[in-house]
C-alpha cells in the first residue's frame, strides 16, 4: 500500500477512538452490523458512498476528514525557556493568536474553545503539569517544558493528568 493511499477504515477507528465510541454503539446507531463495521476497519469490506455519509453523520465529521491523506505529523519539543518556545512555532508574528489556560485535573481541553480562523498550526506548551496527548492514534505524555506542534485542523484530545495544567497555546 502507498502513502498516498486512502485508507477509510484506518480513518474510521481513528475518530471513532478519539470519540470514545464502542463499535458496538456505532453498529447500534448507524443500523449497520458489527461485523461489516469491524471488516470495515480493518480494510476487509468495501464501503457504499451512502453508507460513508451515515457514518460520517453518525460520528459528528465530514465525510472528507475519512478520505483524507494526510501525512502530517505532530513535532513534539522540549523548550525550557519562552524563548525557545517561541522559536519552534516559525510563526509569521503578524498572524499568531496566543492563549493562557488552566486545565482542571483530570479534564479534556475544549475543543471549541480558541478561534482558528486563517491558521495552520495550534502549538501547545506546557508551564506546569502534566497531560495525556491523543492524534491519529497517537498517545503520548507531555510534561512540565515540553510541548507539541500539530496542524490545526487534525482532531486532537488533551487531557490532564491527576494535577492542574497551565498550557500557553499558540495559533498560527
Amino acid at each position: 500500500m502507498s502513502k498516498s493511499t486512502i485508507n477509510i477504515g484506518k480513518n474510521l477507528k481513528r475518530i471513532r477512538k478519539m470519540r470514545k465510541i464502542s463499535l458496538q454503539k456505532m453498529a447500534e446507531e448507524t443500523k449497520m452490523s458489527y461485523s461489516y463495521l469491524s471488516g470495515l476497519e480493518n480494510d476487509k469490506h468495501s464501503i457504499s458512498l451512502t453508507n460513508l455519509a451515515r457514518i460520517a453523520d453518525f460520528l459528528g465529521v465530514d465525510v472528507i476528514q475519512i478520505l483524507e491523506v494526510d501525512e502530517r505529523k505532530p513535532e513534539f519539543f522540549d523548550a525550557r525557556f519562552i524563548e525557545d518556545f517561541l522559536l519552534v512555532s516559525e510563526c509569521d508574528s503578524r498572524n499568531v493568536s496566543l492563549y493562557f489556560y488552566n486545565l482542571p485535573p483530570k479534564e479534556t481541553f475544549p475543543k471549541d474553545l480558541l478561534s482558528h480562523e486563517n491558521k495552520e498550526s495550534r502549538i501547545f506548551y506546557l508551564q506546569s503539569g502534566s497531560i495525556v496527548f491523543m492524534y491519529d492514534g497517537i498517545k503520548r505524555s507531555i510534561n512540565k517544558g515540553q510541548g507539541v506542534k500539530i496542524p490545526i485542523d487534525k482532531e486532537h484530545i488533551i487531557k490532564a493528568k491527576n494535577k492542574p495544567v497551565k498550557l500557553i497555546v499558540l495559533e498560527c
